[in-house]
């Protein structure tokens, strides 16, 4: 794993958990890898790469992800000098 990886990783860590989940934090952390996650059809790592990655929040001792989020470079140009994030949201049926 190359530097900016890791700094990715630990960035995205800094976050902390969402304030709906403070409560119950020591059950939840954040996951950079499906493996073992059991709610999950994918086989492949997380795309974690510059400035595409993944990760979800998950709870260890059940297997299941809480939710994943997938931030990823687009090849579309948009004509915009004002920064933007798109965001797509995908629901599990579990």
């Amino acid at each position: 794993m190359n530097d900016s990886n890791r700094d990715m990783k630990e960035y995205i860590k800094s976050w902390g958990l969402p304030d709906c989940l403070k409560d119950c934090s020591s059950e939840y952390e954040y996951k950079f890898s499906p493996h073992g996650i059991i709610n999950t059809n994918e086989a492949e790592e997380y795309l974690f790469d510059d400035r595409n990655f993944k990760f979800s929040i998950w709870n260890p001792s059940t297997g299941l992800a809480l939710f994943t989020m997938d931030f990823f470079k687009t090849p579309i140009q948009y004509s915009s000098k004002n920064p933007f994030i798109i965001l797509e949201l995908i629901v599990s049926g579990q």
